[in-house]
């Protein structure tokens, strides 16, 4: 019952737009962040260098962009870093994993909210993928919940609900939801790990770097990317 996203399109233009809105700050910079403030930040784990950390970010920005996939973003990030500075591959593909989903989920609520979209498909369905992969006690038990688009559940179970998390988010007409069955109540006992589960309108004070940490250049980037906000809701000038 899952969807997936391909690299056959051209480019998911929601996706990459909620992507870019974060900021890249070290990990101590973001363990001191609050839950909704993390929402807005993109860090890894253990690495406190911030050259790093916007090196991966600009990767996986062009990832989620053009649809490469984990493989070709693996060695790009590979070629760019020192030994040094090397992260596992593990790490890496968590990275990815976590990025281009959230990414990608961040744009199908931006796609499915839209008001012709709501309208003629006004219910979700939590589309879990089934095998032994899937967490017994998060995204197992949620797969098939069928609710109003507009239900606050979605507010805090928007998928990822967890590291390497591949569950979406399907939009139903009012008859195939019927057909389904309409989910009354919340499901008992899931709880979303961690900071994960937020939907995009939860997301939306993101924290400013320490510009005396940042590179020169990487803070022309970030105040490229600012100027083209246009809420510009970090305007600090």
């Amino acid at each position: 019952m899952a969807w997936t996203t391909t690299a056959e399109l051209d480019e998911f233009d929601e996706a990459a737009e909620d992507f870019r809105s974060r900021v890249a700050v070290t990990d101590a910079e973001y363990e001191a962040l609050s839950r909704a403030e993390r929402a807005r930040a993109f860090h890894l784990a253990s690495v406190n260098e911030l050259a790093v950390v916007q090196l991966v970010f600009d990767e996986l920005d062009l990832a989620i962009t053009k649809g490469l996939p984990l493989e070709e973003f693996q060695a790009r990030v590979a070629e760019k870093l020192t030994n040094a500075q090397r992260l596992g591959g593990y790490h890496l593909e968590t990275v990815f994993r976590n990025a281009t989903q959230s990414a990608y989920n961040a744009g199908r609520w931006h796609q499915m909210t839209d008001a012709e979209v709501s309208s003629s498909r006004p219910y979700w369905l939590f589309d879990a993928v089934l095998d032994d992969r899937t967490t017994e006690h998060i995204c197992r038990p949620l797969d098939g919940t069928c609710k109003a688009h507009d239900d606050p559940f979605w507010l805090t179970h928007w998928p990822g609900l967890h590291h390497r998390c591949r569950s979406g988010i399907r939009s139903l007409r009012h008859s195939a939801a019927v057909r389904h069955g309409i989910t009354v109540g919340d499901p008992p006992g899931v709880e979303v790990q961690g900071d994960f589960g937020l939907a995009p309108p939860l997301q939306r004070d993101f924290p400013m770097p320490d510009r005396s940490k940042v590179d020169n250049d990487v803070w022309t980037v970030f105040d490229q990317r600012r100027a083209t906000d246009p809420d510009n809701i970090n305007d600090d000038e």
